[in-house]
């Protein structure tokens, strides 16, 4: 087998087993290498220096809630973000709007039907965005659609309706 690094790892380890959490545990602290990282599928991001105390806090909130980035690796991603010294990739106005769709749980037929464009088309704008940020599932698409403010979880419902989908 050939060596691989923390990304081909990540890789590897969904393919195989795609509800599988990861946690990176790295000597970087670059905002690229977190956020490749988070590209890769990685569902929690942690210092190698970190406190002991803080690689258990982060399994079991990786455990329970799927995604661990400690507060030094968020801070960081926030503020190179922030002054512009991560440089994202340049999404178009068609491609942000599909995600969006995707993101609601929409069908390409139901997206295309929705923006009055092709199948197709959303097809093409859809393998865009898996090529540009190098993101093949769902929900890293919908990750990274949340961490980066181009879709917004409403959570308005009032509780008495819950499970009939009513809003307020």
């Amino acid at each position: 087998m050939q060596p691989m690094d923390g990304f081909d790892t990540i890789k590897e380890l969904k393919k195989d087993w795609p509800d599988m959490k990861v946690l990176a545990f790295s000597m970087f602290e670059t905002e690229m290498h977190i956020l490749k990282m988070l590209f890769h599928g990685a569902n929690g991001y942690i210092y190698k220096n970190s406190n002991p105390k803080e690689l258990i806090i982060a399994i079991e909130t990786l455990y329970e809630y799927e995604y661990y980035y400690n507060d030094a690796a968020t801070r960081k991603m926030v503020y190179e973000i922030k002054n512009k010294l991560i440089k994202l990739p340049k999404l178009t106005e068609a491609e942000i709007e599909v995600l969006r769709y995707h993101c609601k749980g929409h069908t390409y037929m139901k997206t295309a039907e929705k923006i009055g464009t092709s199948l197709k088309s959303v097809q093409g704008h859809m393998d865009s965005l898996h090529n540009k940020l190098n993101i093949h599932k769902s929900q890293n698409l919908f990750q990274f659609a949340i961490q980066f403010g181009y879709f917004h979880i409403d959570t308005n419902i009032d509780k008495d309706e819950w499970g009939k989908g009513k809003r307020k």
